[in-house]
């Protein structure tokens, strides 16, 4: 899929959201040929998607981790 065929459909979906009455809007995909960003609404708000998500992807890439069990460390709850 190219960058502009990517976008297109971006496009579509923030439209879409739109009209449901979403304001803030963050997206962001990737494939081997590149990447492609779409943000529209408040500067601050989508600082707090943009944070948000980060975490949300590095904790769940830190519990997913088998070095986690590797060295004797463990997660909360499990042994």
């Amino acid at each position: 899929m190219t960058n502009e065929a990517a976008m297109a459909i971006i496009d579509e979906c923030r439209s879409r959201l739109a009209e449901v009455g979403v304001e803030d809007v963050l997206i962001a995909v990737g494939a081997g040929n590149g990447t492609a960003f779409s943000f529209k609404g408040a500067s601050k708000s989508l600082a707090y998607l943009s944070m948000a998500a980060w975490m949300e992807i590095m904790l769940n890439s830190m519990a997913n981790n088998p070095i986690d069990t590797g060295f004797g460390f463990t997660l909360e709850g499990k042994e």
